[in-house]
């Protein structure tokens, strides 16, 4: 649609399959954001090896789709919160996950749905939101490419260790 070829993609919510990370591979994609528990950038692997794919996770928490949809789902998210979260805890708990990664040299990945911040108010959540960031001063607003290609500059693949030296 844009012209430009797609070089990383975030796959829908959900186990993935045997074969993800070999397809990615396979179609030359250079980057992944689909999995969790992580809060670096690393390698995905297939089949015992490490492939070329490198993963960027995310976490449930920076994702607006659970804060915003109304859920009454027998495991409601946030715990015991069938209703859609207030904005100002949303801001809140999104800041001071932003700074505590921040303050940790870790990369913070924020999810976001059309369907769950495009509305007039949660828009100006993220205004707020961003203006925080920004404020820092010293904050990388980054594309999966960016970060991708910045992480392979500085980590050795082998190790998924810093190639170079702090400085």
């Amino acid at each position: 649609m844009t012209g430009a070829r797609p070089t990383g993609l975030r796959a829908a919510p959900g186990p993935m399959g045997d074969g993800h990370t070999a397809l990615l591979d396979e179609l030359g994609f250079d980057w992944s954001s689909s999995t969790h528990g992580g809060d670096r950038p690393h390698l995905l692997w297939t089949a015992g090896r490490p492939t070329p794919v490198v993963e960027l996770p995310w976490q449930w928490e920076y994702a607006d789709h659970p804060y915003f949809l109304f859920n009454g789902a027998p495991v409601a998210f946030p715990p015991a919160e069938s209703r859609i979260a207030a904005h100002q805890d949303v801001l809140n708990d999104w800041q001071d996950s932003f700074d505590a990664y921040r303050d940790y040299g870790l990369c913070w990945v924020l999810a976001l749905n059309p369907q769950s911040i495009g509305k007039p108010g949660r828009a100006l959540l993220l205004e707020e939101l961003l203006d925080h960031v920004r404020a820092q001063g010293d904050v990388w607003f980054a594309t999966g490419r960016h970060v991708t290609e910045r992480w392979r500059r500085a980590v050795d693949p082998g190790t998924g260790r810093r190639a170079t030296p702090r400085g």
